[in-house]
């Protein structure tokens, strides 16, 4: 199999866990395969690599890393903007795999939870890793003016099969819905680099929508 950009720390985290003939490679070409789908422009590898960096950069804070790796490289498995069940789907991939390795079973239900939580971006289970899984998901919304604006224009050519006047009010919900936060990040970390950036560029986002109907 070639190399793909992902498959050392794929290996490395599936070293542990592996059983017989658990199927890790084929594996990793089903998310590689998935993550490079022609409609993807942002929810693609890139996404996986920046999660993976993000993870490896608050190492230190994070108690269960590998639970969090798992979650990342699959909670975008299973992308498709026509459907409402895509954490679902992805989360059903990542326990279809894991049941297969010695990844013990309450540490699998995490990994489908934490996928889970990628819906709403909201933490009931109240795990700090979760909190930075889901703030390193969302690390986007607080980058800078020039690279939130190209991610906006990426999420809107993977809705391209949707019209405006659908698209527009539908994003505008999913950016209040983050404004209406008490606070979009969870982490000290994250509010303390991100916070005030995101919103200004969600912000500056939902001025775009609401000038250009």
């Amino acid at each position: 199999m070639s190399v793909h950009p992902f498959s050392e720390t794929w290996d490395q985290l599936n070293a542990p866990f592996l059983a017989g003939h658990t199927p890790a490679h084929d594996t990793l070409a089903r998310l590689v395969s998935a993550y490079s789908e022609a409609q993807r422009y942002y929810h693609n590898q890139q996404h996986i690599l920046d999660m993976l960096s993000l993870l490896r950069l608050h190492a230190a804070e994070i108690k269960d890393p590998a639970t969090v790796a798992f979650a990342i490289f699959f909670h975008d498995a299973v992308y498709d903007v026509a459907r409402q069940d895509n954490e679902a789907k992805s989360a059903d991939m990542a326990v279809a795999y894991l049941q297969q390795t010695t990844f013990p079973a309450e540490k699998t239900a995490l990994v489908k939870e934490y996928i889970l939580a990628t819906q709403t971006h909201r933490n009931p289970l109240q795990h700090t890793d979760l909190d930075y899984f889901l703030d390193a998901d969302l690390r986007i919304l607080g980058a800078p003016p020039a690279a939130y604006a190209a991610y906006a224009a990426q999420i809107r050519r993977e809705y391209h099969i949707y019209p405006d006047n659908i698209y527009h009010p539908g994003r505008r919900k999913v950016l209040q819905h983050f404004l209406d936060m008490p606070a979009i990040y969870r982490t000290p970390a994250f509010i303390a680099t991100c916070e005030t950036q995101a919103r200004h560029n969600i912000q500056t986002e939902l001025n775009s929508l609401n000038t250009s109907n």
